[in-house]
């Protein structure tokens, strides 16, 4: 598991990657990690990636995945 620090140090290359492909600094306000099913089933709050919201066609294509709104199920604890 990773700590405060890290995870700051993760924020930090997310925004230089994103200024070194001229993507806007107003989507850094979107950035979320990845909660995979088995993990959050066995209560395991473990993440290995970060991910940012952007709009369609501001971002080059090869910088994107789009995922179908019927794949982000939402969990309410």
């Amino acid at each position: 598991m990773i700590d405060i620090t890290e995870y700051e140090k993760i924020l930090r290359n997310l925004k230089e990657d994103m200024a070194a492909h001229n993507i806007s600094p107003f989507y850094f306000a979107n950035a979320g990690t990845i909660l995979r099913k088995e993990n959050f089933m066995k209560r395991n709050l473990y993440s290995t990636q970060i991910f940012e919201f952007v709009d369609q066609g501001y971002v080059d294509d090869k910088l994107i995945t789009v995922t179908p709104a019927s794949s982000l199920p939402v969990y309410l604890l």
